[in-house]
């Protein structure tokens, strides 16, 4: 996976916006690395991306699900070949999500999960009469 600046600038040119945990910079200043499953937070005008760095895994070993504003993402320990340990990240997103809508591709060792932001919250020209 790209790094954050990289993924910054990469997501910039297609109109997503990154947000960036206010800890990761914390940790990079003291040398601190997280062991955590490496995650990205990408917001465009309807949408916001999360998408994380799971290689060594099958689509069936997540479990993706919403909990009032808060994305969980777990994931179980495959009993082949795999020897991955299980993990679970939590994301609270900026924003309401439509659920209904929410969508996951997991490929190349990368999840993607596409989170639609609910009407409410996106941006509505308004007419003048």
């Amino acid at each position: 996976m790209n790094s954050t600046n990289q993924i910054i600038n990469q997501s910039a040119r297609w109109g997503w916006t990154a947000h960036r945990s206010p800890w990761q910079e914390v940790f990079e200043q003291l040398g601190l690395t997280q062991s955590r499953v490496p995650l990205d937070l990408l917001e465009a005008e309807n949408a916001y991306l999360v998408r994380l760095e799971a290689a060594g895994r099958t689509k069936e070993n997540f479990d993706i699900s919403m909990d009032d504003g808060v994305l969980v993402v777990n994931s179980t320990l495959n009993e082949g070949t795999n020897k991955m340990p299980p993990f679970s990240r939590r994301v609270l997103l900026p924003g309401e999500v439509d659920v209904h809508h929410v969508a996951a591709s997991y490929e190349n060792g990368v999840l993607e999960i596409q989170l639609p932001k609910a009407a409410a919250t996106q941006p509505r020209k308004i007419n003048i009469d």
